[in-house]
């Protein structure tokens, strides 16, 4: 599945240039079955972006799903954690890989340069972490962390899928229902 994730991401990049991945969610019904793909409606800023995420996450709930994979493209510093503010590189560019279900979640971290227009993996700095921590104060949590933790744990949905695919459509989100989805029925019914 990563190896998909990072073929697609190093296309996109290449093909239409630096900044061009738009963030996308993969739910799954069960781990082999895909549920929906849903990529991110334009944002304004940091704040509207967390609205964004969390708007594509009520579908966790809405349609059962089991787990989910985030990828985006983001900037990653390194920072000493004995100090503030302390940041220890340049900050590099990498597709972030985040999965959650209800029982675990984790990040995989892929840097990445453009070189002469082209994508080139940082191998030697690739990364899986846990996204929480027994010992909270070990690492920085996040806020797209709490998220996935709060939306992959709600009990019950707060809006139903047809509600929410029709909330999609509206507020320009791309989506792609699985062929197998149990929502298919739902959304041709509309």
């Amino acid at each position: 599945m990563i190896t998909t994730y990072a073929e697609n991401f190093e296309k996109i990049i290449n093909e239409e240039g630096s900044n061009s991945f738009i963030s996308t969610m993969t739910m799954f019904k069960d781990p082999k079955n895909i549920e929906i793909v849903i990529q991110s409606r334009p944002f304004e800023d940091k704040n509207d972006m967390y609205k964004a995420i969390n708007e594509m996450l009520y579908f966790y709930s809405s349609a059962n799903c089991s787990s989910l994979i985030f990828a985006a493209d983001v900037r990653q510093s390194k920072y000493n954690t004995d100090k503030l503010n302390s940041e220890l590189s340049n900050p590099i560019d990498a597709l972030s890989l985040s999965f959650a279900s209800s029982d675990s979640s984790g990040l995989v971290t892929l840097p990445y340069q453009v070189i002469n227009n082209k994508l080139t993996w940082i191998v030697n700095d690739f990364s899986l972490n846990n996204l929480a921590e027994e010992n909270p104060s070990k690492s920085y949590q996040g806020d797209i962390p709490e998220l996935f933790y709060i939306m992959s744990n709600l009990e019950g949905p707060i809006f139903t899928s047809s509600q929410l695919l029709n909330y999609y459509s509206y507020k320009n989100f791309k989506f792609s229902l699985s062929k197998d989805s149990s929502v298919q029925t739902i959304k041709l019914n509309l």
